[in-house]
């Protein structure tokens, strides 16, 4: 929806400036031809915003209704939490891993607009001891397991939101990443998980990469 937005802002400026022009009749036809290509170009935008909204609210609506089916909570077995201690603080960016969570409970994947049999949750913190502001991604990170091999998160279903972590702060939340297929909560026993992170105005990537986590 950004983009249609910022198409929008552009094309009111086009229309604008082909305003603007047409008072000068040496230049009207660039101007009436700039004033008809904006206003093109603002109902384009304003047909995508429409769109992208209704697209957001579907999956809003779908996500709802999943999880309001049944009121019963899962039991000990369809779900498990794993106290775990990974730390690193490579490059003075501190990330640590203090829960896993598997989870054995029916759940609507907005990644593949479709209900799922599980998911895995990691709960993060990133704290950033560098000097210049930190970029990171790991709602896009890439969890690995067993039998699981999975590229994104799930942006509805996490709530780490923060991609941008000034110098001495700290953001923390949880990534879902939602599972096709799982039998039961057992059935995973490790997770390795990895993502990318920026300094600002620096393209060498920062690679976060645990490595296989026990489960116990």
């Amino acid at each position: 929806m950004e983009i249609w937005i910022i198409a929008g802002i552009c094309a009111f400026l086009i229309f604008i400036a082909g305003i603007v022009i047409l008072f000068f009749p040496a230049r009207r036809k660039i101007g009436a031809i700039l004033t008809s290509a904006g206003t093109l170009l603002m109902i384009g935008s304003i047909i995508g915003i429409i769109v992208s909204f209704s697209h957001y609210q579907q999956v809003q609506n779908d996500v709802f209704n999943y999880s309001s089916k049944g009121t019963s909570q899962t039991t000990p077995e369809e779900s498990k939490t794993y106290q775990v201690n990974y730390e690193d603080s490579a490059d003075n960016i501190k990330k640590k891993i203090s829960t896993i969570t598997v989870e054995k409970k029916e759940t609507y994947s907005t990644l593949e607009s479709k209900s799922v049999e599980g998911s895995i949750t990691i709960a993060l913190e990133i704290t950033n001891n560098a000097s210049k502001t930190l970029e990171t991604y790991p709602n896009q990170g890439q969890l690995e397991a067993n039998k699981v091999d999975l590229n994104g998160g799930d942006a509805v279903l996490s709530n780490f939101d923060t991609t941008e972590i000034k110098p001495g702060e700290t953001a923390k939340g949880k990534i879902v990443f939602p599972v096709d297929k799982l039998d039961k909560v057992s059935d995973i026993t490790w997770v390795s998980y990895s993502f990318l992170s920026y300094l600002k105005d620096s393209s060498t990537p920062i690679t976060t990469e645990t490595g296989k986590i026990e489960l116990k």
